[in-house]
Formats: C-alpha cells, structure tokens, sequence
C-alpha cells in the first residue's frame, strides 16, 4: 500500500491477515510513504489465521517503508558431543547416555560397520531431541536385534 507525504508510526499496531505459512527469507513491504517517522508497535496482529513462525516475525521500518520482518529463532550449537555411558537392560534393550551441551540438539546414528564413512551412518528413529539437562546429560534407550550394531551421537548444529 502506498500512503501520501508522509507516515507516523506513532506505536500502532499493524493488522495482518495472510496464509499459514509466509516466506522466511525476504521482508514484505506492508506501507511505502515519503517518509516514516516513529515506530510502529512492534508485534503484528494476525487478524485471520497465524502463521507458522509466528513469534518470530516483527514489524520494522526501513527508510520510507514499513516492512513485516522474520527473524530466525536463535539455535544452540553443541559445543560437546560424547557417549558417557552404556547400559544393557538385560530385556533386548540397551541406554545410552550422552554428554551435550545444554539446549542443543542431538540424534543418534546406527550403522553395523564402524569403519564405513559417517555420512552412510543411518539416523536412528526418533532418537532427535533437545538437552533440557544443565548437565548436558541425555539417554536413548534402543532395542537392538542386529548380530552387530554401532551408534553415535551426532549434533544438529555443531558449533563452527
């Protein structure tokens, strides 16, 4: 929408009435004026359905624009990724305990040969999960009916 001269934000909230997913890697341009002065309330109002992402989206002004902006949820990178412990349960199942950083991300892969690169390692079923611990410590307890069978942890985001 293009206004006249000039448009002051003056705090107010922004109606937007969109679809369930919107695009996470370009701004929308909601108001193209001659100029923007002051700030518009930063929190958009869905007025129709939310979309995914929700939260992270924010209304900024750019020079003579008033723009719908997504910012990505931050992501904790693993800064530790170790196998503490292994347990057998003596019923056909086995815990694993590992040691990651807390609030990142973890899956575990499985593969019958240790030596064969990691990338053909297979991601375990539903082994995906956050370190809520402040610890760092997490578990997954597998059944293993293979006659040899090698797992590890792998991070989601390894730190750079």
């Amino acid at each position: 929408m293009a206004v006249g001269s000039s448009l002051n934000g003056g705090g107010v909230q922004v109606g937007i009435q969109c679809g369930a997913t919107l695009d996470t890697t370009h701004d929308y341009v909601l108001l193209t004026s001659g100029g923007v002065t002051g700030n518009f309330n930063p929190m958009p109002v869905w007025t129709a359905t939310t979309p995914q992402y929700a939260s992270q989206y924010s209304i900024i002004t750019s020079g003579n624009e008033v723009r719908l902006h997504f910012t990505p949820a931050a992501v904790t990178c693993s800064q530790t990724n170790a196998i503490a412990g292994v347990a057998d349960n003596h019923d056909g199942t086995i815990t694993f305990t590992f040691i990651g950083t807390p609030q990142a991300q973890y899956y575990v892969v499985a593969s019958p040969d240790m030596t064969a690169p990691t990338s053909s390692w297979v991601p375990w079923a539903g082994s995906t999960n956050t370190v809520t611990n402040v610890s760092g410590q997490w578990q997954l307890t597998v059944t293993n009916t293979a006659s040899q069978q090698y797992y590890r942890s792998t991070a989601v985001v390894p730190c750079p």
